[in-house]
């Protein structure tokens, strides 16, 4: 939706459509857990292991990973990146 329309909305309306956005953004979450949890079962059952990394080592890469996907989210716009970053904080995903 067009960020000018969205503003027209009144404001319980827009509340509506961030809460069925943010519910939204689950799904694919959801899939890609069952696919992974899926695979890893597979690849289990052909003999391979899995190798876990240390919480530290873990950090580390999604520090890295977050940090080059954001410079380039505020790269590509300065005035609405920061805010896109702000709100994906907000949403917890379960």
């Amino acid at each position: 939706m067009n960020l000018d329309r969205f503003n027209k909305l009144p404001k319980d309306l827009q509340e509506v459509l961030k809460k069925r956005a943010q519910e939204t953004e689950r799904i694919p979450t959801e899939n890609a857990v069952k696919t992974a949890e899926s695979e890893l079962e597979k690849l289990q059952k052909e003999g391979k292991r899995l190798c876990r990394l240390p919480p530290v080592q873990i950090k580390q890469l999604f520090d890295l990973a977050y940090g080059v996907t954001w410079k380039q989210v505020l790269k590509d716009d300065s005035v609405y990146g920061p805010q896109f970053i702000n709100l994906s904080f907000k949403t917890e995903i379960h």
